[in-house]
């Protein structure tokens, strides 16, 4: 199949998967409430593990084709492509006010979130004991959230409950299956077009893909501040971060054996811990959490920069 031909079945891939997790995501809090499983710490797993449904298909898609560099170049290039590119664009539009008590959270999440991604150069012939330990922080992470009553995810604006819970079980199953079956075809277009590029699929993911990924969080991000829930915004970001490095990658590095030390990895955990260092050090340099435009403007670069250094490896 050419090029073209893959190109399009990506690109009709990612629409898919970026509207049926929307609406499982939607669905998903719908049920919750109606059943009250929101007030319960199994309630907060499961929108842990909804929110983050595209990156655990691809996740798991990729394991079973045998393409783990795809799922690893995903979950370390969308984490840097969230905190670069979606917190400069929520920034731009409108600077980030955070509150002293999302202040104290979010930079131990970004403090959490560097020694994971540092930790990985150590993880070579260990790395289901690796997953499970992140595993571990997922719960400890889940135990701490619902404890303090600080849910870091996601927020959507939903209207009441009047679909039938049947119903939307039933529409929760068919978006379920919506986004493996995309899934499955971004891994397997991925890995088409990368060896039709000449490009390695971990660059691939790390970069297209991510980006791609990443464009329902930035679509939140853009509408949080617009309406002036700023805190939310980036708390949501950062959260989200978390769960994909203990929860997500840590099932892929139980049941996978990856070697993080290559050129392209090394990239992605370096710019991973350099754009956490650049929102912590904006949030801090001031009395008050503050990210203005111009450090949204910052970020943006940084972007370009990441996207340039993951090029240049392949």
């Amino acid at each position: 199949m050419g090029l073209t031909a893959e190109v399009l079945i990506l690109t009709l891939s990612l629409i898919m998967l970026a509207f049926s997790s929307d609406r499982f995501v939607r669905d998903m809090i719908k049920i919750s409430k109606k059943t009250r499983l929101k007030e319960l710490t199994l309630g907060f797993i499961v929108l842990s593990v909804v929110t983050n449904s595209p990156e655990i298909a691809v996740t798991i898609s990729s394991i079973y084709q045998g393409y783990p560099g795809i799922s690893v170049g995903v979950l370390l290039g969308s984490n840097i492509v969230n905190v670069t590119l979606v917190l400069a664009v929520a920034a731009i539009i409108r600077p980030l006010k955070i509150s002293n008590v999302a202040l104290k959270n979010i930079s131990s999440l970004l403090l959490l979130s560097s020694i994971i991604i540092l930790s990985l150069i150590f993880s070579t012939g260990l790395s289901s004991f690796f997953g499970i330990i992140l595993l571990s922080l997922f719960v400890f992470f889940v135990y701490h959230s619902t404890s303090s009553k600080y849910v870091p995810h996601k927020q959507y604006i939903l209207n009441n409950f009047s679909r039938p819970l049947i119903k939307t079980l039933v529409w929760v199953v068919l978006e379920l299956i919506a986004i493996f079956f995309s899934a499955t075809y971004i891994v397997s277009s991925s890995v088409n077009i990368a060896g039709i590029v000449g490009i390695s699929s971990v660059v691939f993911s790390a970069t297209i893909i991510s980006v791609a990924t990443s464009v329902p969080e930035l679509t939140v991000a853009i509408d949080s501040s617009k309406k002036g829930h700023e805190s939310m915004t980036i708390s949501s970001i950062i959260g989200s971060s978390i769960t994909k490095l203990t929860l997500i990658l840590g099932i892929l590095l139980v049941f996978t054996t990856f070697i993080f030390v290559n050129g392209t990895i090394l990239v992605l955990i370096v710019f991973g811990v350099i754009s956490n260092l650049f929102v912590w050090y904006f949030m801090f340099r001031r009395k008050v959490g503050l990210i203005d435009r111009n450090e949204g403007i910052t970020l943006f670069i940084l972007f370009l920069v990441f996207l340039g250094a993951v090029l240049a490896t392949s």
